[in-house]
């Protein structure tokens, strides 16, 4: 656990390396403020691209959203909502989300991989850029079972089995 003056902190803001393969890699892994440590691999959604949506669909359209993603796509899906070092907020639509707080080179998580139709997302709902493959120190993960229960646990992967991560 990190220390600062000898003491350690309750909540430890996280500052992240930017490489030009587009991981980021943190220098500090310890937060206690709620929110979950989050590895992901998804397409940026386009600021309002979420309300968007819902004010075209049905209120539960989020849901049904990762529904249709999900049956596309045969694994499922996730929306992950952080902030950055300069408060903004960010919202992803992801084919994975890890939430075991398991620390990754960037080898590891490029052989993470993608879901040739999740390449179709951009179509359902306005995405910024290319999928990006993002640490996230502390993060909010929606994602609902086929029962519409919540499927976000500390220590659970959403989108590949363990096998496909070669943890098996």
């Amino acid at each position: 656990m990190p220390q600062i003056d000898g003491q350690v902190p309750r909540t430890v803001t996280l500052k992240l390396i930017r490489l030009p393969v587009r991981h980021q890699i943190p220098l500090v892994s310890y937060s206690n403020n709620g929110w979950l440590p989050v590895v992901f691999i998804g397409y940026e959604l386009e600021n309002g691209a979420l309300d968007t949506f819902q004010s075209q669909n049905t209120p539960d359209s989020i849901k049904a959203l990762l529904h249709d993603i999900e049956s596309e796509m045969h694994n499922p899906a996730s929306v992950v909502r952080y902030h950055d070092s300069d408060n903004s907020t960010h919202k992803f639509i992801c084919c994975f989300a890890d939430l075991r707080e398991r620390a990754y080179t960037s080898k590891e998580l490029d052989a993470i991989p993608i879901p040739a139709e999740f390449a179709r997302v951009p179509e359902r709902v306005k995405t910024r850029g290319e999928i990006r493959r993002v640490f996230a120190p502390n993060a909010m993960v929606i994602s609902y079972g086929r029962d519409g229960k919540t499927r976000v646990d500390a220590d659970v992967v959403i989108g590949l089995a363990s096998s496909d991560l070669g943890d098996a």
